[in-house]
């Protein structure tokens, strides 16, 4: 969080007079690889920083899209594929299950570390 509002506060400076939407906000619920932080992922983190966000953004008016709806597979078996509030198969990850309780799933629906 104190990234995003670092980067918002920055912009914020040099245009003041303009609306500055956050088309892309989020949190990985699985990370692989060098470009992410080693097993900085997981579902109590992501619920941590969307309620974080959404808590700060309705505070100071800010318009927030949050990346993404659901996993995309596709992306493959790395961080990319794992940035979904609900998974591939439509089931409530941590962030959403009191918003959704019949969505919730039978099994984990992010991969464990090993």
């Amino acid at each position: 969080m104190e990234k995003t509002k670092f980067i918002y506060d920055s912009l914020k400076s040099v245009i003041p007079n303009k609306d500055i939407i956050i088309t892309e906000a989020g949190w990985p619920t699985y990370t692989e690889g060098e470009l992410h932080a080693p097993k900085a992922g997981d579902e109590v983190k992501q619920n941590q920083y969307f309620n974080d966000l959404m808590k700060w953004s309705e505070a100071n008016n800010i318009v927030v899209f949050n990346f993404e709806a659901f996993d995309e597979s596709w992306k493959g078996t790395g961080t990319e594929g794992h940035w979904g509030l609900f998974s591939e198969n439509r089931k409530a990850k941590l962030v959403m299950q009191k918003l959704y309780p019949e969505l919730m799933p039978s099994k984990p629906t992010s991969p464990e570390y090993k």
